[in-house]
């Protein structure tokens, strides 16, 4: 510990300069002050010290770790627990190694003094919003707290850009340094560290140490010696697409490496991450790393965005437009200019129009969706044919099916959509739900019949049916609370209009009419429900009726979805005759022989690949059909299969 003279000397030198004064404590110091707030019979982080002491959680657990908090605010928790020596609690307060250059030790931190900003890799920001609630938050991480790392979260277009902005503004005077730089032409860390250090050291360091963890290492003392606070905007860009969210690409994952070293290395700087998606390897909301999830403007906020354009309209119009949008700061926006170019500031008018999914907002939506994983886009198709929020247990039933999905699985995607701020959980009286926003469920709509249109194309263009691989609408228990009657009618329609404009390469009528029965019955599994007064719950599980264009309905039975199921536990002559009946079934529905044979051997094949022991019975299957009853048919569908495997032929 200091002594109280030379404490007194250095607090005294650090005023004089106006240096923004940080105290640690001793390891000796932590015992005398455990011991005092032991007979208080308070734990360490309590609610009462802290009232006491005017501080936070987070504050204490720096104190208790022994990193350097506010002068004031380790005095107050001192004396809070009748330690009025509080100098006697003092540690070391030297940080500065002994590497550091000359610059880095000589400028004291002038907490009135302009800050050296660069800010020339910024977007232009021409409107802010209000953001109260967030700002303060993000204030007390970064200047109460003094948080290493804070995460920055949202949709794009919902302001994290602005609300940084904002935030500079308003806590500038903190700090000595302050750097934004974009991520989103994906630079390697080694040249973004590069800037850091030439921005740092006023372009003076020319010799930059060679391996990363060197270039790191300078990199935190200089922020150890002074107060920077870097900003590091569209993370998304270092990150895979395609996977689950917040995977580092393959050549970005030395990104990882500089922000748990600046996460977990004793300075007093704070870097600020903003991004689409959340970065999974990081611990959030720990004592030094902290996120926000930016959500949409209140109703106020939104509002001012019309409002500053002089437009004319009720307040349930103004409404209804923002709760569309969800308060989406760069949709409303995009939104307010549409209805001044198409109807000078009548937003009745636009209303009238009957859409409100803009090309420019797809345009924002589409940046998110292409990043999805398969198993992301099932979870937010499945999503778009529940009502306004669904349960965990609703969409369970996608491993009805898909089985091939765990449950463990579909936790993950929807943890992922929720990284991506793509679903929310909401709560009310009937307690939790997984929500779209009104915007992003119509995109989903969009982009859900338009991979059924595709698949369908490709299907038409091989003259061939295969399994598609887009899930029907879920029948459980009440059809008529889990499915709405106008989306599903709604949905129907669009698949249709799409499937019927595919170029057809079918030459007879009549076989093209086959030819889309079979598509229908494979691929709308967003259907009208035919209400049958007196259908079973089995019936409701094995059976579906779907409304063709033509108004007829017909039975799509269960196998069609999930492919043709064998019974593998019977004797061989019962399944090849199962493998016969599935051949004819196919034939009668306008398959020609060897599809037919290739759709089952396909379905043969997936259920081999899930189950070893199926695997296994296959093989024997192929070993000892030439000696059964088994046609030449049935015996070409095991050799497909068993092909498709890569197994060898019998």
């Amino acid at each position: 510990m200091l002594s109280q003279r030379g404490l007194a000397l250095t607090l005294l030198v650090l005023l004089v300069n106006k240096v923004a004064v940080t105290l640690k404590a001793s390891q000796a110091g932590l015992q005398i002050v455990d011991l005092a707030r032991r007979k208080k019979g308070w734990n360490k982080i309590a609610a009462v010290w802290c009232s006491a002491a005017n501080t936070t959680p987070a504050t204490l657990k720096r104190f208790w770790r022994g990193l350097p908090i506010n002068q004031d605010a380790f005095v107050e928790i001192c004396k809070a627990v009748q330690i009025e020596n509080w100098e006697e609690i003092v540690g070391d307060q030297s940080t500065q190694p002994s590497t550091i250059p000359t610059q880095l030790t000589t400028t004291p931190i002038v907490s009135n003094s302009v800050p050296r900003i660069n800010w020339d890799d910024a977007p232009k920001v021409s409107i802010f919003y209000r953001r109260t609630e967030e700002l303060t938050k993000l204030e007390q991480w970064v200047t109460q707290e003094r948080c290493s790392l804070v995460m920055l979260l949202g949709m794009g277009g919902i302001g994290k850009t602005t609300l940084s902005r904002m935030l500079v503004q308003q806590i500038q005077s903190e700090f000595e340094y302050i750097i934004y730089r974009s991520l989103r032409q994906a630079p390697p860390v080694q040249e973004i560290l590069a800037v850091l250090l030439q921005f740092l050291s006023h372009q003076q360091e020319t010799d930059l140490p060679e391996t990363l963890d060197n270039k790191i290492s300078r990199l935190i003392q200089y922020l150890q010696a002074h107060r920077c606070l870097l900003i590091l905007d569209n993370a998304e860009a270092i990150l895979e697409t395609g996977q689950l969210a917040g995977q580092y690409r393959d050549t970005y994952r030395s990104y990882s490496t500089l922000l748990t070293r600046v996460k977990e290395s004793n300075h007093q700087s704070c870097l600020v991450l903003i991004s689409s998606e959340e970065v999974s390897s990081l611990q959030i909301n720990t004592l030094s790393v902290h996120s926000i999830d930016l959500k949409g403007l209140n109703e106020t906020d939104a509002k001012e965005i019309f409002i500053a354009k002089g437009f004319s309209g009720s307040e349930p119009e103004l409404e209804k437009i923002i709760s569309y949008y969800a308060g989406h700061p760069s949709s409303l926006q995009i939104a307010a200019d549409t209805v001044w170019r198409i109807s000078r500031h009548n937003i009745s008018e636009f209303l009238e129009a009957g859409t409100l999914l803009l090309n420019e907002v797809c345009s924002l939506l589409e940046r998110h969706f292409k990043r999805l994983s398969d198993l992301e886009k099932i979870i937010m198709y499945w999503l778009v044919l529940e009502p306004k929020s669904a349960t965990i247990a609703n969409i369970e039933k996608l491993r009805y099916f898909y089985t091939d999905i765990s449950t463990q699985d579909l936790i993950e995607g929807l943890l992922s959509l929720q990284r991506r701020s793509l679903i929310e959980q909401r709560y009310d009286i009937n307690g939790s739900g997984l929500y779209l926003q009104p915007f992003v469920r119509e995109y989903a709509i969009e982009k859900f019949i338009e991979d059924i249109r595709e698949q369908v194309y490709k299907i038409s263009g091989a003259c061939k049916i295969k399994r598609i691989g887009i899930f029907p609408s879920s029948i459980q228990g009440n059809v008529e609370q889990h499915l709405r009657d106008d989306d599903i009618r709604l949905i129907n329609e669009m698949v249709e209009s799409k499937i019927r404009e595919i170029p057809t390469i079918i030459r007879s009528e009549e076989s093209a009419k086959v030819k889309l029965e079979q598509i229908f019955s494979l691929t709308l599994k967003v259907s009208q429900i035919k209400k049958r007064g007196n259908m079973t719950n089995q019936d409701n599980q094995d059976r579906r009726v779907i409304k063709m264009g033509t108004g007829n309905y017909f039975e799509v039975r269960r196998d069609y979805i999930q492919g043709n199921y064998i019974n593998m536990s019977q004797d061989l002559s019962q399944a090849a005759a199962q493998i016969q009946q599935l051949l004819n079934q196919l034939q009668n529905q306008g398959y020609s022989p060897e599809q037919a044979q290739e759709q089952t051997a396909t379905d043969l094949a997936n259920q081999a690949r899930n189950n070893s022991s199926v695997k296994d019975k296959l093989v024997k299957w192929g070993e000892s059909l030439s000696g059964t009853a088994a046609t030449t048919t049935v015996t070409e569908v095991v050799k497909i299969a068993l092909r498709l495997l890569g197994l060898p032929l019998p």
